[in-house]
């Protein structure tokens, strides 16, 4: 071989061996971009669940006064049943309930039931119900 055909040989290789390196950078790269997509996800979904709860707390303690009868708390009844029917729709949207699998739905069945009856319920099978949900 002469010369010019072994720095040929090495340039080609060389040439391949950091367009193998780059490729794998680039995939690399890609893989930890969609970690941090999927953890952001996460935190933002971890976060409006967490919400979801305080909210359902917070209900839980107004219908109660309300089933004890303390009327002039239903306005603000009102708007707790608004906020969590928002956060229902928003924690839908993430359309990534896998991890919870048929208990989501059931969470949401119980929801809509609980919310039906809440007027007929009494105090104590209010508080039982709204615990069995959180």
């Amino acid at each position: 071989m002469n010369d010019i055909n072994l720095s040929l040989v090495i340039a080609t290789g060389t040439f391949g061996l950091i367009t193998v390196v780059l490729m794998a950078y680039a995939y690399q790269k890609r893989l930890d971009k969609q970690r941090e997509v999927k953890q952001k996800k996460g935190l933002e979904y971890l976060l409006e669940l967490k919400n979801l709860l305080a909210i359902l707390q917070n209900h839980r303690g107004l219908s109660t006064r309300i089933l004890w009868g303390d009327k002039r708390l239903e306005p603000d009844l009102v708007a707790y049943n608004d906020n969590i029917e928002r956060s229902l729709v928003s924690l839908d949207h993430f359309n990534d309930h896998a991890f919870l699998g048929s208990r989501w739905n059931t969470f949401k069945e119980d929801w809509t039931q609980l919310h039906a009856k809440q007027n007929t319920l009494k105090a104590e099978e209010n508080i039982e119900r709204h615990n069995h949900i959180i």
